[in-house]
């Protein structure tokens, strides 16, 4: 109560707007200096929109009403038409030719979809339960190859697109783009930490870098178990010599290793990860081979990434799942979401210059000459239990049974 014995009501800010429980609208915020503004006329045809200016900086802007798409003006059918387009495996300049769109604002759309896909996938996969997990690595590539990549640029030539997969709901966990070397897997692993509930049984093949990034962050908490595949080529011995080149080669071997922890061997397994591969390629114009479908640059090829991802896991009915898609099968939603859901869902997302979140907020690991680094891993007990032995005959049509290395 005031002086003059009236109730003073208090002062609501709202948005851009600053009300009063007892007055109307007072004054429009401006968004740079935060001070008060005046209307300042209209623009627009048929659907005006107010303008207004600012009384300190003199600039001038516009109460513009929510797009789902932030900063675009395209309409959400034509965008949702764009991104069905994109996501079946249509490239950029025959999604413009087939839309009449123009590639810039295809390209537009991409970006905004990939920054509210990646910020979906972060915010939903969190502690979530997944028994057997498989991670393995992708061939890609950024504007050329690596051998014509004469300036060494980090962003460009060879890149290795790093997935997890779960065995049972086919759920893509999470996702990460870089050079194959030992720090872009350290950070893949400490983010696939943040995903994953404990514990949990991971499956890699062979690559000697996982193993000791695999323990440096899972050991004591999970079980992990590698599988390595030897392939022969049907014709040639030599699966590199030009006449069987570009043939598939068969498995001869497959060998089954239990690194630590108690992992059950029937589960070490990558064949739903490669499977995932397969659909990925088949999907996304940008991964399939010997075609002209390549990134240009690194963002558009995250970008590109993201949406396919976050539209099999939450649009995409597996057939293996009985009509469910694979969020569906891992419990974070209870229906088939269309693709308009999936742009609108993660709200107002997009309109700011996306970086990965994938790289930027993964909490940072000790340095790899850290002691604490090796304290569990290296100094840990030895396991010597045996490795399992498969062996392939194709002329035979029995099932392979497992043998004693």
């Amino acid at each position: 109560m005031n002086r003059s014995g009236q109730i003073s009501l208090p002062t609501l800010k709202i948005g851009r707007f600053v009300y009063n429980t007892h007055r109307r609208l007072m004054d429009m915020i401006c968004p740079h200096c935060k001070n008060g503004c005046k209307k300042y006329g209209y623009f627009g045809g048929g659907n005006r929109c107010q303008r207004y200016r600012c009384n300190s900086c003199a600039k001038t802007f516009s109460d513009i009403p929510y797009r789902s798409l932030g900063r675009l003006k395209t309409p959400l059918k034509k965008a949702t038409r764009i991104v069905n387009l994109l996501v079946e495996g249509v490239g950029v300049r025959a999604t413009a030719r087939l839309t009449k769109t123009h590639p810039n604002t295809i390209q537009a759309v991409l970006e905004v979809a990939g920054s509210k896909s990646a910020f979906l996938l972060d915010k939903m996969v969190r502690e979530v339960n997944f028994p057997f997990v498989q991670v393995d690595e992708m061939f890609c590539f950024v504007g050329c190859k690596e051998k014509n990549n004469v300036t060494g640029d980090p962003e460009r030539g060879r890149q290795s697109i790093f997935l997890g997969v779960d065995a049972d709901s086919k759920f893509i966990i999470n996702w990460m783009i870089g050079k194959r070397t030992s720090s872009t897997i350290e950070k893949y692993m400490q983010d696939l930490k943040l995903r994953v509930a404990r514990p949990f049984q991971l499956s890699t093949d062979g690559y000697e870098l996982f193993e000791d990034e695999v323990k440096w962050a899972f050991y004591g908490e999970a079980a992990y178990g590698q599988v390595s595949k030897k392939f022969i080529h049907p014709r040639a011995k030599d699966s590199n010599t030009a006449e069987g080149r570009y043939e598939p080669s068969r498995v001869k071997t497959i060998y089954k290793r239990q690194v630590f922890g108690p992992v059950r061997f029937d589960k070490i397994s990558t064949s739903y990860i490669d499977q995932t591969h397969l659909n990925l390629r088949l999907f996304n114009r940008r991964l399939t081979r010997l075609t002209l479908g390549f990134s240009k640059k690194l963002e558009h090829l995250k970008n590109s990434v993201a949406l396919s991802i976050a539209h099999y896991n939450f649009c995409r009915v597996h057939k293996s799942l009985q009509g469910e898609t694979p969020a569906m099968a891992a419990r974070l939603t209870d229906h088939v979401w269309s693709i308009a859901e999936l742009l609108t869902e993660s709200g107002q997302i997009g309109s700011e210059k996306w970086i990965c979140p994938l790289l930027e907020r993964t909490v940072s690991p000790p340095m790899k000459n850290s002691s604490k680094r090796y304290n569990t891993a290296m100094n840990a007990p030895n396991f010597h239990e045996p490795e399992f032995v498969t062996t392939i005959d194709h002329d035979s049509h029995e099932h392979p049974q497992p043998q004693l290395a």
